[in-house]
């Protein structure tokens, strides 16, 4: 059990947690967080969290005390003490005994330092909030640019603690103390010390004092912020009317940031190792009184010891520790998960400071687009998972983004901003002066800008996206569109390549699967979208590709979703994706050319025809090549009904009853050889559809078709020929047992393709 802390000389010593209740205490939060749908993400890719000892945070909720020793833990088993307020152990015995035990220790404890330390020597992590508050208006920034942040007792604005610093330095000076001793074989010392962590041996205790000292900043970042009212709170306010306004606010904020579909990303910065410090003359400085040092308080005393070369020591260790503290504090608010919200709202207060009182709203939606395109290439910025996947920020360009609806409709309802005849108004609201405890729920535009106040790239960024708006060429957002779908390939690959490790491993190593561009400039003549089959990737599209690049063509082989990833992947895609995904190459190659064609391959043949229903202006002509209509196998009559019996099983347990059927492909190199049920389904949904929709097709097409291909009937080619309503229609029939034609170009199917094409893309550019 833990021993109760006192203010006795030697509670350093004694103090310790009690694991068996601080593991039920994990146990609690695990429960907790599966119960609560928590979205907690811990991002730490150098594992900076296992080396750290010292940890700094960020302090915005009253919960977030709790997260960061449950996310330590989490990561490397490590128990964690953290200085709480006094306040916290006054309120009864009960739970002074809990926190005391779960490692939390009054921030006016007389042997804090030493009481920390001594935890470290044994394994511990510490953890500090340096704000020594919960900063609701997320203020760190002063008018001078220096970080500091507002004091609820002296009611002004004050710099934050030194006390991580100051810690960690007292320890690395105990710690040469230990080494020193060694290194004079003065065992007697060493033993003397060894008995203050409690360490079981002497080597132990030298192995822990070789660490270097390291403090580890790392933020938490909340997204999105509600703070609308819930169920918990209407409740709570009924058995307890009359709550304070700060305690009502914090009620409403912290609940829906606990109930609400919130993520919070926890993100470790580099560590900061405080024996860099050092001068060579304060190492001598120092060298000369390690054999003084007689335990671990004396460290954190030399303030007012009488000798003088102690004071001075303990002078270099105060100056050293407002650096040290200036550096992880910010490191800690660089580590911010940069979100929508945040560059919305430094987008508003921006113009604000224009003198401007409203902003267009295709130019608002159209200047964050480009600050996130921004934003991607600065690689030492943490953007939200929202901002790396085009899925999620794509739309806004179409007003449709979910993320920045939630965003303005808050506004909106707040009165900070006002929808008025196609712009953004906005309200006095927004420039007035909250109190800490009110900014929140009045004005949360505010506390989202100053969230990323201390990162000035993103303010730079996004002025400069504003000012973008208005000078950017088609062109280059086609480019931008482009490289989005080249970052839709790899955010899915890295998404899915571990969601089947049975399955992945038994595919064979794949080609890359990300969309390619040939020939791309501005104001092209004509260009060629291709589109590729089920399972299947860009790559077997290449080699037509190549040939329409040479002969002057601007080619795009768009990839459809769920495939060159994982076959987990594409079982989570209906068709209407993968015809996204061609609408949105057909946009691309729009704001380049004059005139576009589209030929597409077995399944992506039923895509091109989807698309030339929709009759878009610039389409001049199509090109299916075995589209699948009708196949061989008479096993696809049953993919519907397999497919229900995964959806009903899957909704019982974590998968299907037999969700993947193994292909024998003619191309293992580029095709899954896993292929999802849902696919299956998906794709006999298509061809249904098409064939609904073959009547408005009007533009001159081309039909190919294998007369021995093994996969796709050959009446398919013949019923879309009969069944379009172009005039100007072609069907070709190639001799080949392969179903496909198109990448082994059986029958000279690239030239009759080009000719085509030629024909009606030449002729097209000569009218227009």
């Amino acid at each position: 059990m833990a021993t109760k802390v006192s203010t006795e000389r030697d509670a350093y010593v004694t103090y310790d947690i009690d694991t068996t209740v601080y593991d039920r205490a994990v146990r609690f939060f695990r429960f907790a967080r599966r119960f609560l749908n928590l979205h907690l993400k811990l991002f730490d890719p150098d594992h900076d969290i296992q080396r750290g000892q010292i940890f700094v945070f960020n302090h915005f909720a009253r919960f977030e005390t709790l997260i960061p020793q449950y996310l330590i833990y989490e990561c490397c088993g490590a128990y964690c003490c953290a200085i709480a307020h006094r306040e916290l152990f006054e309120i009864n015995d009960t739970l002074s005994e809990f926190l005391l035990s779960t490692g939390a220790i009054p921030h006016d404890h007389p042997d804090l330092f030493p009481l920390l330390a001594t935890q470290i020597l044994r394994g511990r992590k510490v953890i500090i909030f340096p704000e020594g508050g919960m900063v609701k208006d997320r203020r760190v920034i002063d008018r001078k640019g220096h970080y500091s942040i507002f004091s609820r007792t002296t009611r002004e604005r004050r710099k934050h603690h030194t006390g991580a610093a100051v810690l960690a330095l007292g320890l690395d000076i105990f710690k040469q103390a230990v080494l020193f001793a060694a290194n004079q074989g003065q065992y007697e010392r060493l033993e003397q010390w060894q008995q203050i962590p409690g360490l079981s041996d002497i080597d132990l205790l030298l192995s822990r004092c070789h660490e270097p000292t390291l403090i580890v900043p790392a933020n938490i970042t909340f997204f999105p912020l509600r703070i609308d009212p819930n169920l918990l709170e209407r409740l709570i306010t009924m058995i307890q009317p009359g709550l304070s306004k700060r305690y009502l606010e914090e009620l409403i904020i912290e609940s829906n940031l606990l109930l609400r579909d919130t993520d919070m990303d926890i993100r470790a910065a580099p560590p900061i190792r405080v024996d860099a410090c050092w001068r060579w003359w304060e190492r001598l400085m120092i060298r000369k009184v390690l054999p003084q040092i007689s335990d671990l308080p004396d460290v954190f005393k030399w303030q007012t010891s009488p000798d003088r070369f102690k004071r001075l020591i303990a002078q270099r260790q105060t100056a050293h520790a407002k650096t040290i503290r200036n550096h992880y504090m910010e490191a800690m608010y660089k580590a911010v998960t940069i979100n929508l919200c945040h560059l919305a709202a430094t987008l508003i207060y921006h113009c604000l400071e224009q003198g401007r009182d409203a902003i267009d709203k295709a130019h608002f939606t159209k200047a964050l687009y480009l600050a996130i395109k921004k934003l991607q290439r600065l690689d030492r910025l943490h953007l939200h998972r929202s901002l790396q996947d085009p899925d999620c920020y794509q739309t806004l360009l179409d007003g449709e983004s979910k993320h920045l609806q939630q965003f303005l409709c808050t506004a909106e309802s707040i009165d900070l901003i006002e929808p008025v005849a196609g712009k953004y108004q906005f309200l006095p609201k927004l420039c007035e002066e909250f109190e800490i405890d009110t900014i929140r729920l009045e004005n949360p535009v505010a506390v989202y800008a100053n969230e990323v106040a201390p990162l000035s790239c993103v303010k730079g960024n996004t002025e400069e996206a504003l000012e973008q708006t208005q000078t950017i060429a088609e062109y280059e957002m086609a480019m931008l569109r482009f490289d989005d779908e080249i970052r839709s390939w790899q955010w899915d690959h890295e998404l899915f390549s571990a969601s089947c490790p049975t399955i992945d491993q038994e595919e064979v190593p794949k080609i890359p699967g990300e969309p390619f561009l040939l020939g791309a400039k501005p104001k092209a003549c004509k260009s060629v979208l291709l589109v590729h089959g089920l399972l299947a990737i860009p790559a077997v599209m290449r080699p037509l590709g190549e040939e329409l690049a040479r002969a002057g063509y601007t080619v795009l082989g768009i990839r459809l979703k769920g495939h060159g990833t994982s076959p987990c992947d594409l079982r989570e895609r209906s068709w209407q994706e993968w015809l996204q995904s061609v609408r949105r190459g057909y946009r691309i190659l729009a704001a380049m050319s004059e005139s576009i064609a589209i030929v597409g391959f077995s399944t992506g043949g039923l895509l091109a025809l989807q698309l030339a229903a929709d009759q878009p202006d610039l389409l001049t002509a199509t090109v299916a090549v075995t589209p699948a209509l009708k196949f061989r196998s008479p096993v696809i009559q049953l993919v519907p009904l397999m497919h229900q019996a995964n959806r009903l099983t899957r909704w019982m347990s974590d998968e299907g009853m037999k969700e993947f059927v193994v292909n024998d492909s003619e191309h293992p190199e580029t095709n899954y050889t896993h292929i999802p049920i849902r696919a299956l389904y998906e794709l006999r949904q298509l061809s249904h559809e098409t064939e609904e929709r073959l009547r408005d097709v009007h533009c001159p097409i081309l039909i190919l078709q294998g007369d021995h291909d093994p996969v796709v009937d050959a009446e398919s080619a013949k019923q879309v020929y009969e069944q379009v309503g172009s005039h100007c229609k072609t069907l070709t029939i190639i001799h080949s047992q392969l179903h496909d034609i198109i990448f082994h170009d059986p029958g000279e199917v690239h030239a009759t393709i080009r000719f085509f094409l030629d024909q009606y893309m030449i002729s097209s550019s000569s009218t227009s």
